[in-house]
């Protein structure tokens, strides 16, 4: 009779152990998809002002996209040092990212986006202001 109430408390604790793990697991898995659904709602905000920046600064007529015409400026003139290279890892990190064989190449396109981005975001202001002190000066 022993024997088997031995038996039995090994058996409970298994099953208390197995149960322990399954919850830790179980957050382990709730926080992995939070996580993701940050990241993609991050991926998605990214893209969102990416596009909205490129419109803007489109629809000055000044500037365009790199590669659409060589004799037009590129979006891209008139960089610091620390954005072309920025700019440069930007685009390295695009090619990698691009094979997506894991979550780091995610995360080197996100990575990527953000400096674009933040060039964008910095050239557009640069031209909206020369915009309105053009407007200023035509007064």
């Amino acid at each position: 009779m022993g024997r088997l109430n031995d038996r039995a408390q090994d058996l409970d604790n298994t099953k208390e152990k197995t149960m322990d793990k399954h919850c830790h697991l179980s957050q382990q898995l709730d926080n992995h998809q939070a996580q993701i659904d940050r990241d993609e709602e991050e991926m998605f905000w990214l893209e969102e002002r990416t596009e909205s920046i490129r419109d803007e600064v489109i629809s000055t007529g000044k500037y365009q996209i790199l590669g659409q015409s060589p004799s037009t400026p590129c979006l891209f003139e008139g960089l610091t040092v620390k954005e072309e290279t920025l700019l440069q890892q930007a685009q390295e990190n695009i090619l990698r990212g691009m094979s997506g064989e894991n979550n780091h190449d995610i995360w080197l396109l996100i990575e990527a986006n953000k400096v674009i981005c933040d060039i964008l975001y910095k050239q557009a202001e640069e031209i909206a202001k020369q915009c309105a002190e053009m407007e200023w000066s035509m007064r």
